[in-house]
This record gives structure tokens, sequence and C-alpha cells, in this order.
């Protein structure tokens, strides 16, 4: 089977989704470079081309694992926060599972133990 090599508007496209902040729909995306949506659909029934940009988005979802942990653990040190928020910060950090009927570590002990990693 022939590789797949997307053409420039498929690359705009990834491009411009992954340098969307918020949700937008294909419709606006697609507007937004260039790209026919009826082509857009055409192509997503091409399997090298889902492929493509599937595992492109996957590769890129690491960049967003950074703020995923501070956005968790801002919620769970604030002064408004409720017991769920600190368990799912736990869970997130991997530092306690809901199976478990003690917490190991708090959170700002794990906070600590990082700080002290980078020193």
């Amino acid at each position: 089977m022939k590789e797949f090599k997307p053409k420039e508007v498929q690359l705009k496209l990834l491009e411009a989704y992954l340098n969307t902040e918020t949700k937008i729909k294909i419709t606006e995306l697609c507007n937004k470079v260039g790209y026919k949506l009826t082509t857009y659909y055409y192509d997503c029934n091409n399997t090298g081309f889902s492929k493509w940009f599937s595992n492109a988005i996957k590769s890129n979802a690491d960049r967003y694992a950074p703020m995923l942990y501070s956005s968790v653990i801002s919620s769970a040190i604030s002064d408004k926060a409720t017991t769920e928020d600190k368990k799912l910060a736990l869970q997130v950090l991997n530092i306690w599972t809901p199976t478990q009927k003690t917490v190991n570590l708090t959170i700002e002990d794990f906070l600590n133990e990082q700080e002290k990693e980078l020193e």
C-alpha cells in the first residue's frame, strides 16, 4: 500500500486544529484554512488520511498534560476545593486510586517532593 502524503490544505487543517485552544466546529476550521467541507468528508473516507490525521492528533496530545496537571492541582489546593477535587488531583498524579482506603501522600507533600527533585 502506498504511503499517505498529506496535501498542503490538510497540513493547514491539522496545524489549525492543533493551535485551537477552544472547541471549534469542523465547518469553521475548514473555512478558516480554505478546505472545502465536502472535500474534508471525502478525505475522511480515505484510510490513509484518517490514520494520518488521527495519529497526528494523538501524538500531540502530550503537550496538554502540563496544563491539565496545573489546572487539577490548582483546583485541589484552592480554598474552595472539595474532597472530590482533592481525590481527582491525587488520582491524576497517580498518588491514590479509589480502591485505596488511605492516601499515602497529601497534594502538598507531593508538590514539595517535586520541587526537591527539580533542585
